[in-house]
């Protein structure tokens, strides 16, 4: 929140009070939304984000929720090495990491997906899962966007620093 925010800008002006400070979002952008809204959904993280980064869920999640979706707990699904992954890493919500894309891993993330009885899948994985994935529901990917809200033009000072 806002009391974060002026933490930060507090650290940064003491440490470097030259330092330029830049406020920005990575605001979710999810196409065609009207495909996810109120269906049943089973959504695709970036493993590691989600499993040692310790984060609950990710962009799908965010997405899904914003649009009416009910998320699908892939847990009781998994297979092969997913189940391990879910074993390990307990405080995950109602997504599914995608761990690596081996033929192993690629074989048990599809299998997972289809036996969820999900009508579409939020793909928020760092891959196209379209091209990997051989599934009968609709694949909807999710997209960030970085949008500047403070401070002066990234991009020119990016290029000012570098000359």
């Amino acid at each position: 929140g806002q009391e974060a925010i002026e933490q930060i800008k507090s650290n940064a002006e003491r440490f470097n009070p030259k330092a330029q400070i830049i406020q920005s979002d990575l605001e979710i952008d999810i196409g065609h939304a009207q495909l996810i809204e109120g269906k049943r959904v089973i959504i695709v993280e970036d493993g590691p984000t989600v499993t040692h980064g310790g984060m609950p869920h990710g962009a799908g999640w965010v997405a899904a929720m914003r649009h009416g979706s009910e998320a699908i707990d892939p847990a009781g699904f998994a297979v092969g090495s997913l189940k391990d992954t879910y074993a390990e890493f307990r405080h995950l919500d109602a997504v599914l990491p995608a761990m690596g894309y081996s033929d192993e891993q690629v074989r048990d993330l599809a299998a997972t997906i289809n036996a969820s009885g999900a009508e579409v899948l939020i793909d928020a994985s760092p891959a196209d899962l379209n091209h990997l994935l051989d599934l009968k529901i609709p694949i909807v990917k999710v997209h960030y966007h970085f949008v500047q809200r403070v401070g002066v033009d990234l991009l020119a000072a990016v290029t000012n620093a570098i000359k």
